[in-house]
């Protein structure tokens, strides 16, 4: 087996180029001891370098700690002012009307059944019991029956007598109470040699007071009612809708960005965040 002087891999001898890197082979045997036998490669760094190795390592390491960011979401409490709205009570004066009853004088009809006092006739009915006629065989005498038919007793004054020969009333007046229905008789004895005929008459009609009643339309002065509208003032309360303005927090979430190793707020900032 032999080795490839470049990569080292290990071929066989009849291999004309490397598996691994492609590179032709030779098959010199001074050339391959010659490569066999060179010493290893030794790194050496000469000392004006060092300060540039550092200050190039202190740059990588500023570089992964400034420049590779990601963003990342965090939530953060805001203050904001808000509107809210609240209702109060206002007082205000309206005018309000009501009603109130004013008494008032007026004259009122009424009717009224008012006792009436009247003369009537009193009822009656006659008969003549007696009437002597003219004539040789006269009696003389007249007599008359009253028959009191009403329903008051009354006193009956009766002027009873004859008619004589010139036509002269020859009488008595005969007073008699007669009750009611009842009758009374009066009577006369005349002179034979005047008597023409017998006759009577009253000295004045019997009467009696009687009592009705008739309905009278009449005033009077009476207390009567109207009502009136009137108006005062009131106090009322309305209620009201009104604003306010209050301090209020609400959560919000937020973007930054920060390093991707460390974790600390970029110091650099290369995205556009909302």
């Amino acid at each position: 087996m032999k080795h490839c002087f470049k990569c080292n891999k290990s071929f066989s001898k009849d291999k004309t180029y490397c598996d691994s890197c492609g590179k032709k082979l030779k098959h010199n045997k001074k050339e391959y001891s010659h490569k066999k036998h060179n010493p290893p490669y030794k790194f050496s760094v000469v000392p004006w370098a060092i300060p540039w190795i550092v200050l190039g390592v202190l740059l990588i390491i500023a570089i992964a700690i400034i420049l590779p960011t990601k963003a990342v979401s965090y939530k953060v409490e805001v203050p904001y002012i808000d509107t809210e709205q609240y209702t109060v009570d206002v007082p205000y004066e309206d005018v309000e009307e009501y009603t109130v009853q004013v008494p008032y004088e007026t004259k009122e009809q009424y009717v009224e059944s008012v006792p009436v006092q009247k003369e009537e006739q009193i009822r009656y009915s006659r008969e003549w019991v007696k009437c002597s006629s003219s004539g040789f065989f006269t009696t003389g005498e007249s007599i008359v029956k009253i028959t009191n038919i009403d329903t008051e007793g009354a006193t009956f004054n009766v002027n009873i007598g004859y008619n004589d020969n010139s036509g002269n009333f020859i009488y008595d007046t005969q007073s008699k109470f007669i009750p009611q229905l009842s009758s009374a008789t009066f009577t006369y004895t005349l002179t034979p040699d005047s008597f023409d005929q017998c006759s009577y008459n009253f000295a004045n009609t019997p009467t009696k007071t009687t009592t009705e009643y008739k309905d009278v339309i009449k005033e009077k002065e009476v207390t009567e009612y109207r009502d009136e509208t009137r108006y005062r003032k009131v106090t009322k309360t309305r209620t009201e809708t009104r604003e306010k303005e209050v301090r209020k927090t609400k959560i919000e979430t937020r973007q930054k960005e920060v390093n991707w190793i460390f974790g600390f707020d970029a110091l650099v900032k290369f995205r556009n965040l909302e």
